[in-house]
C-alpha cells in the first residue's frame, strides 16, 4: 500500500510538470564567478574587486548583454542560457594619460549546459603601463646653476601629461607607442617609445660624466616577463640656429606710462599691427600691463606662418610682476599654453624668460601671452620658427 502512495505521489509531482518547464530547465545553466587582481602587482590597493565592472556578452545573441559590479554578483550563481559567452572583469575605467590609474582586467570564454554550474575564477592582470620620470642630482644642480628650466612631457594621442620637477607619481597609459619630450631651457629633444601592457618604466635623465653638456635618459622597463634598458641622449651644446625670427615686438611706439609705479600705467592699450587684438591691456612706457587687480589680461597676435622646422616654436619674453609676483606668466601657440615661471618685480629690471613648443606652429599660428589672474608687465616679445 505504501508503495503505491509513493508512486502515486510521484506521478502527481511529475503531471504537475509541463513538458514546457522541463523543456526550460534543461536549457539553462549557471556561472559561479571570482575574481582577483594577480598578487605580483606593484600597487596594492589593486587587490580589492569589489567595485570592479562585470560583463557577460553572448556569442549567439548579440542582444544579449549583463553587467554587474563585482560586489553586487557576490557569491551568487549567474544563471544563463546554455551556450558560448565571454565574460570580462575591468576596474573602473578613466582616461588616459593620467597619473597613478592603472588598470586591470581579465577576459575569458566560456561555455554553459543544462542543468550544470560552470566555476570561474579569473585574475585580473594590468592593462595600461606606467612610466614614472626622475632627475639626477647631477642633472638638477647643472641646471640650476645654467638657471635653466626642465620638464618632460609625454604624449599620446593627442593628449599628454607633463612631469614638473618634482613630480614623482607614475604616469599611466594606454599600451602602444607615445612621444617623450624633454625640454631643458630653451631646447627640446623627442623620441617615440613603445609601451606593452603591465610595463613600468623608470625613466632617468642624467648627466654624462665625460661629456656634461649632453643629458643621458636610461629607460629601464619592467613587467611579469621582461626588463629592458634603452638609453636616449641629448646634447645641450650650443649650434648654430636654424630659427628664423618671425615676430619681434618692443612696443617702442609707446610713449607715455611707465612700468616702475602703480599708478603709471594706467591708459588702455588697444593693440597694434603686430598684437592685434587686446583684452586688459595698458600702456607702461615702453612697455605694456597686462591685467588689473583681480582680472587677468592677455594680446593676441596677427596670424603667423610657424610650419617650418617641423613647427617648432621658441617664445621669448622680458616680464617683471607687481609690487610682487602676484601672477603667472602664461604663454600660447594656438591652444598649447605653457606657464612660464619668473622672479623680476616692478622695482628692478625686466627678466628675459623663455618657452619653447615642439611641433606647435602651423601655417596659421597665433601667439598668445596673459598674465593668469592679476597684474605684470611684458617687454620684447620674439617668436621664432
Amino acid at each position: 500500500m505504501k508503495l503505491k502512495l509513493l508512486s502515486g505521489i510521484g506521478l502527481i509531482v511529475f503531471l504537475g510538470c509541463s513538458k514546457e518547464d522541463v523543456k526550460v530547465a534543461q536549457q539553462k545553466g549557471f556561472v559561479k564567478i571570482s575574481a582577483q587582481v594577480d598578487a605580483r602587482v606593484r600597487l596594492k590597493a589593486a587587490l580589492a574587486v569589489d567595485n570592479y565592472d562585470v560583463s557577460i556578452t553572448s556569442k549567439a545573441d548579440a542582444k544579449f548583454s549583463y553587467g554587474k559590479k563585482v560586489s553586487a554578483i557576490g557569491a551568487n550563481p549567474v544563471e544563463l542560457e546554455v551556450g558560448e559567452y565571454t565574460i570580462k572583469v575591468n576596474s573602473p575605467s578613466v582616461a588616459l594619460p593620467g597619473f597613478s590609474v592603472p588598470l586591470y582586467g581579465a577576459s575569458q570564454d566560456f561555455a554553459i549546459t543544462a542543468g550544470t554550474t560552470k566555476n570561474l575564477s579569473l585574475v585580473c592582470k594590468q592593462t595600461n603601463a606606467g612610466i614614472k620620470v626622475g632627475y639626477s642630482d647631477a642633472f638638477k644642480k647643472y641646471c640650476t646653476d645654467k638657471s635653466l628650466s626642465y620638464s618632460t612631457s609625454i604624449e599620446q594621442a593627442g593628449s599628454s601629461l607633463t612631469y614638473a620637477t618634482s613630480e614623482t607619481r607614475v604616469g599611466y597609459f594606454n599600451s602602444g607607442t607615445v612621444n617623450v619630450t624633454v625640454n631643458v631651457g630653451d631646447k627640446s629633444s623627442s623620441s617615440a617609445l613603445t609601451l606593452a601592457a603591465q610595463d613600468l618604466v623608470n625613466l632617468s635623465i642624467d648627466m654624462t660624466s665625460e661629456d656634461p653638456s649632453k643629458v643621458v635618459l636610461t629607460i629601464t622597463g619592467v613587467d611579469d616577463v621582461n626588463t629592458r634598458d634603452e638609453k636616449i641622449t641629448i646634447s645641450l651644446k650650443p649650434n648654430a640656429s636654424t630659427e628664423t625670427l618671425k615676430l619681434s615686438e618692443d612696443f617702442a611706439s609707446i610713449t607715455t606710462g611707465d612700468n616702475i609705479s602703480s599708478s603709471g600705467s594706467a591708459a588702455v592699450w588697444a593693440g597694434d599691427d603686430i598684437f592685434i587684438s587686446a583684452t586688459k591691456a595698458y600702456k607702461a612706457g615702453g612697455a605694456i600691463k597686462l591685467g588689473i587687480d583681480g582680472t587677468e589680461g592677455s594680446i593676441v597676435s596677427k596670424t603667423l606662418d610657424l610650419s617650418a622646422n617641423s613647427g617648432n616654436v621658441t617664445v621669448k619674453v622680458k616680464v617683471k610682476g607687481w609690487e610682487k609676483v602676484e601672477s603667472s606668466l602664461l604663454i600660447m601657440v594656438d591652444k598649447i599654453e605653457k606657464e612660464v615661471p619668473y622672479n623680476a618685480i616692478m622695482s628692478g629690471e625686466f627678466e628675459e624668460v623663455t618657452a619653447s613648443f615642439p611641433k606647435a606652429g602651423t601655417s596659421s599660428s597665433k601667439i598668445t601671452i596673459k598674465s593668469s589672474k592679476k597684474r605684470l608687465f611684458i617687454d620684447d616679445v620674439k617668436v621664432y620658427n
